[in-house]
C-alpha cells in the first residue's frame, strides 16, 4: 500500500497544532543514490554497517543481484526482504500545497520530516513494535505529541517494506534513472515502479482523494546504510501522550 499520498489531511490536522515556521526545507538533490550493504564506495567497507554484511575486502556478502528482464515478482520480494534500513526523499506537488518528505527507516522504526511549501517543518517518529507515533515541530514547540497509529490504516506513512509485491499485478517494465523497474499495480489501483535489483520503489503513481493523478519519484535512496541512531527520538524531548493525557 502506498500511503504517503493519503497523509496530507492527517498532516494538516497535526500541523494546525503548531504555528508555521519560516524555516525552509533543504534543497532536494535530484540524483538517485543507492549504496549497497557493506559499501560506501566501490571497494570501500561501510564501517557503520549494523549487520556486518561486508567482508574484509569490502564486498557485501549479501549482495543484491539484478537479473534484468529475467527477474520474477518473487525475486523482487526476496530483494525487498534483504532491506533492513533505507532512506529516501519525495516531493508531492498537491494542488493546494507541495509537500516534501524525508524518510529514514531502521529496525522497525521510522523517522519522517515533512514541510509544506518549504515551511512548517515537522518531525514524526513511528515505532512499529509499539504502534506509537510522535510528532514534533522543533521551531514552534518544546513539547512533542504521542499517539497510537495503525500501520495498516490509510493515515500510516509509506513504508515500502510493507508492500506485498506478490499480491500485485505485473503490468510490464520500464527504466527509471537507468535502473530497470517492474511496474506493479496494487489492489487499490496504485502503480509501483520496483527496481529489479533492490526490490525498492523508484517511482509511484496514485490518485488522491480529489481524483488528481500524481507520478512521484523516490529520490536519494540509500539502502542498508543506517543505524538505529538515525531514527531515535531525541532523549531530552518532552512528550505529551494524547491517548492518556499524560507526559511520557
Amino acid at each position: 500500500m502506498v500511503a504517503i499520498k493519503k497523509l496530507l489531511p492527517f498532516l494538516m490536522v497535526l500541523m494546525t497544532l503548531f504555528l508555521f515556521s519560516a524555516c525552509a526545507a533543504d534543497e532536494v538533490d535530484s540524483d538517485t543514490v543507492i549504496i549497497e550493504p557493506g559499501l560506501l564506495d566501490e571497494g570501500t567497507p561501510d564501517t557503520n554497517d549494523p549487520d556486518n554484511t561486508g567482508n574484509d575486502n569490502g564486498t557485501p556478502t549479501n549482495e543484491f543481484v539484478d537479473k534484468g528482464e529475467q527477474t520474477t515478482v518473487e525475486d523482487l520480494a526476496a530483494a525487498q526482504a534483504m532491506i533492513q534500513s533505507y532512506y529516501f526523499e519525495q516531493t508531492i506537488p498537491y494542488t493546494d500545497a507541495s509537500m516534501f518528505f524525508q524518510v529514514w527507516y531502521c529496525n522497525h522504526k521510522m523517522k519522517v520530516i515533512t514541510s509544506v511549501d518549504g515551511y512548517g517543518t515537522t518531525e514524526f517518529y513511528y515505532d512499529y513494535d509499539t504502534q506509537t507515533m510522535i510528532s514534533y515541530s522543533p521551531a514552534d514547540s518544546d513539547t512533542a505529541l504521542q499517539m497510537y497509529f495503525d500501520p495498516e490504516s490509510e493515515d500510516a506513512p509509506d513504508n515500502p517494506l510493507r508492500d506485498d509485491y506478490t499480491a500485485c499485478t505485473l503490468l510490464g517494465n520500464e527504466a527509471v534513472d537507468n535502473q530497470l523497474c517492474y511496474i506493479l499495480e496494487t489492489a487499490t489501483g496504485d502503480k509501483l515502479w520496483i527496481s529489479t535489483k533492490y526490490g525498492f520503489p523508484y517511482q509511484v503513481e496514485f490518485i488522491d482523494h480529489f481524483g488528481n493523478k500524481y507520478t512521484v519519484a523516490y529520490r536519494n535512496i540509500k539502502i542498508n546504510t543506517l543505524t538505529e541512531e538515525a531514527v531515535q527520538v531525541p532523549a531530552d524531548l518532552p512528550i505529551y501522550n494524547l491517548d492518556t493525557g499524560a507526559g511520557v
